[in-house]
């Protein structure tokens, strides 16, 4: 038997749309789009839930995705 390790003892296996988001770095609204895009890993469905594995959404960052840089607002230019 092991024994979980502090930083794993009380993290739930399966994350929601917000957790995953969390978890990666980005907001809600960007890892909805990433999956309607299929480029998350795939998410289990329970009922009418909507969960990803936390070790899917690690082994995906590890295996390459970053997290976008924001694109620097527009600014316009001053009126002379």
């Amino acid at each position: 038997m092991t024994t979980p390790t502090p930083s794993t003892a009380h993290s739930p296996l399966a994350l929601d749309a917000t957790a995953a988001a969390a978890l990666v770095g980005i907001s809600r609204s960007y890892w909805m789009r990433l999956v309607a895009e299929e480029r998350t890993p795939k998410p289990l469905r329970l009922g009418r839930r909507v969960l990803w594995r936390r070790s899917d959404i690690e082994a995906w960052v590890a295996s390459g995705f970053r997290c976008p840089v924001a694109p620097r607002a527009r600014t316009r230019s001053p009126r002379l």
